[in-house]
């Protein structure tokens, strides 16, 4: 009789948990990225997903919003902290970086496709039909501009101070002619000018506290790049 009592016990908790299963059908409703980018410059992506349902999605269940841009996959693990209901919608916001060399513009896509992380509790959250989850937006791969070399060797004669940088930033011994060009993290272009003397002085005070890329092309299209910090 004890042993019955407790198949029973086990029985209906089993069908308990999953009952309790939440379903979550998610579906990617569009992605927005820069029309163009360019090798190792930030660029900002925005995805806009939507839950069908039938349940909720709740504060502990986690989301990864994976980015593919030409075969390379970047994941984001998203916990969000809140609920969404059925028929709701989020907009996520990543700023994700791509290398790449191309001799020319090339078309391409950048897609994700957002999926639930299966939990291991009896109320986890699980999406029935990832055959919607996938949205594309069409980009360009630019074969100018972009960071073209890691850094600055350690033969460049150029000086970049002071890093951390407050309102000024001061570049010597850079070719005359050379261009150069400044942008943050999201890939934002803060500054653009033309080398015009040996020791070049950048007005900095309207840039935020922040990490920076300096991308410098020289006349013969040879590329350097550093990175300063704002504070």
């Amino acid at each position: 009789m004890k042993q019955l009592l407790l198949f029973a016990i086990v029985f209906f908790t089993s069908i308990s948990a999953t009952r309790a299963q939440r379903h979550c059908d998610l579906i990617g409703k569009s992605l927005t990225s820069p029309a163009t980018i360019q090798n190792g410059i930030p660029f900002s992506v925005t995805l806009h997903i939507k839950n069908l349902g039938p349940d909720a999605i709740k504060p502990f269940d986690t989301i990864e919003a994976y980015y593919n841009v030409a075969a390379s996959y970047y994941p984001v693990f998203k916990h969000l902290g809140y609920s969404i209901a059925a028929n709701d919608s989020i907009i996520i916001t990543d700023t994700i970086t791509y290398s790449f060399t191309v001799p020319a513009d090339k078309s391409s896509l950048i897609c994700s496709a957002p999926e639930l992380l299966h939990g291991i509790s009896a109320d986890s959250a699980i999406d029935p039909n990832l055959g919607n989850n996938q949205t594309c937006r069409s980009l360009t791969l630019s074969a100018h501009g972009g960071v073209w070399v890691s850094s600055i060797s350690s033969e460049s004669a150029m000086k970049y101070y002071p890093n951390p940088m407050t309102n000024q930033l001061f570049i010597e011994n850079a070719e005359i002619g050379a261009r150069i060009r400044i942008f943050n993290m999201t890939g934002q272009q803060m500054y653009n000018a033309v080398i015009s003397s040996d020791k070049e002085i950048i007005n900095t005070s309207n840039f935020k506290n922040g990490i920076y890329l300096v991308d410098l092309m020289s006349k013969d299209g040879k590329r350097e790049h550093a990175r300063v910090v704002k504070q």
